[in-house]
């Protein structure tokens, strides 16, 4: 089985007064943020269950493409995630290809996220420590309250032990004291130097790092799910600085290496530099990397962002400033929206083949929707939103989106097709993607997904929600028992 690293001691060398001042972490009023990433999880979820893919080139298969692949795959074998099955195969004869089981990694997401990281967040942590959950592989956690919390331990320490040593001339412990504020492997600290100095403002960083390990021990220890971590003032930064031990490590990224680590990367990573906005800045600016987006005067940047608040946003977290916005860790609560996605060999001017892309996507989002009504009994989408792609996976989009009303939502949600009257998720999608593309076409993504959900009134509505519940309990038996079955063969090795 594998075995998460431990922290070991760094070599350290400390000042003359090693008492903590008080005042510590009024003056560096910094957020410590935890950026959490599930490795290669589809297939961590297949190697859980099957330990042997562990040591075999893996793959995921959904429809022609290869989603994910094992770390085997990927480092030994060269293999890259988001190719052709063909092409996978063609670089690597012996992988092994599964076919997705997005149920069961969702079902899987869900007791890592909100089950096993949310209980050490809300229960064991101290203060509003906050867990926001992007996706199914990835969550942000700020741990600063519990960071403040570990530090105030460690004053009482001090102070403890300087009465201590006053009176009986005790051995000083405060060094170690401050050596567990600071147990991290110099590895795991991405271009900075530890210092272990009691006025070092990377001790709450460093106490972070020994959060995002406990973190990740506890998903081990719980579900054998390795995670990497990041670990920083902000999201932007925290989210970098995972990137840089995968897998099944953590880095930390600290103010004085922010510069080092950040300019040389291409400008695709600052926040709401999309596809477009990119684009134009190479185009108009000449621009591609961090450092060189760093130069620019802010009204040269505006031109190439549809917003002031959007350019200015952007250019300060560039400059590694915290943006209250962007930064902050949210709890969302129920998701707001729920969707599917395809990406397929090229389909040239055939609405039929893609009608059944589209029946592929109301099969999957079905059981969702289904879901979400049992877990949020009150709502209902309004919106239904197309999403198109004429070329591969790193093309851009384009979108059409309509509104639907709570018949159209819940009909889908249990299958129910009403083609005559064109009034499910299914038939609505088709209807967008006929006004959106007209012939010729070609076209190799496609997305429906459903949004802006609203409560449902206390009227003819409700009384159609509990008739959709009853059919609900009967229909989605099968796909629980066999999320059971994974979860009961995992508890059993």
């Amino acid at each position: 089985m594998l075995s998460t690293p431990s922290l070991s001691q760094a070599s350290v060398v400390y000042s003359s007064n090693s008492s903590i001042n008080p005042t510590f972490m009024k003056e560096h009023s910094k957020y410590v943020i935890i950026h959490l990433d599930i490795d290669c999880f589809y297939a961590q979820c297949e190697e859980v269950e099957n330990p042997s893919y562990r040591h075999v080139p893996l793959g995921i298969q959904q429809n022609q493409t290869v989603s994910t692949v094992n770390y085997c795959a990927r480092i030994q074998h060269g293999v890259p995630k988001m190719t052709r099955v063909s092409k996978a195969k063609e670089i690597c004869p012996q992988i092994v290809i599964i076919p997705a089981r997005m149920e069961i990694y969702r079902e899987m997401s869900r007791k890592i996220f909100e089950e096993c990281i949310a209980e050490k967040v809300y229960h064991q942590f101290h203060g509003e420590c906050v867990l926001e959950i992007c996706g199914v592989d990835e969550a942000f956690v700020d741990v600063t309250d519990e960071v403040r919390w570990r530090l105030q331990q460690l004053e009482q320490q001090e102070q403890h032990t300087s009465q201590s040593n006053d009176i009986n001339g005790a051995t000083d412990v405060s060094k170690e004291s401050l050596k567990r504020a600071n147990r991290v492997d110099p590895n795991q600290c991405v271009g900075a130097k530890i210092s272990l100095s009691p006025k070092s403002q990377d001790i709450p960083l460093n106490i972070g790092s020994q959060l995002a390990q406990e973190i990740r021990d506890e998903v081990f220890q719980r579900l054998g799910f390795t995670l990497s971590a990041g670990i920083s003032h902000s999201k932007f930064l925290s989210k970098q600085a995972s990137k840089k031990k995968k897998p099944n490590g953590q880095a930390t990224i600290y103010s004085e290496s922010f510069n080092n680590e950040i300019n040389p990367l291409d400008i695709s990573i600052i926040p709401n530099i999309g596809y477009q906005t990119r684009e134009k800045l190479v185009q108009q600016l000449h621009i591609r990397t961090v450092q060189e987006f760093r130069g620019l005067s802010y009204l040269n940047i505006r031109k190439c962002f549809n917003s002031d608040k959007l350019a200015s946003q952007s250019l300060n977290i560039a400059n590694g400033k915290y943006d209250e916005e962007y930064d902050r860790v949210i709890s969302k609560g129920p998701v707001k929206s729920i969707g599917s996605e395809l990406t397929f060999l090229p389909i040239h001017n055939s609405y039929d083949e893609v009608d059944q892309k589209l029946r592929i996507i109301t099969q999957d989002l079905a059981p969702r929707i289904q879901r979400d009504m049992q877990r949020n009994q009150k709502r209902f989408a309004t919106t239904l939103t197309l999403k198109y792609c004429h070329g591969g996976y790193f093309d851009k989009f384009h979108s059409k989106s309509c509104k639907i009303d709570s018949k159209c939502y819940y009909a889908s949600s249990n299958f129910i097709t009403s083609h005559h009257e064109n009034n499910d998720i299914h038939s609505r999608a088709m209807m967008l993607f006929k006004e959106a593309v007209p012939l010729p076409f070609k076209l190799q993504r496609i997305a429906v997904s459903v949004s802006d959900f609203q409560q449902v009134h206390t009227n003819g509505s409700s009384t159609f929600v509990s008739s959709q519940k009853r059919t609900l309990a009967s229909s989605s038996g099968s796909g629980q028992q066999s999320i059971t079955a994974f979860l009961s063969k995992r508890v059993k090795q």
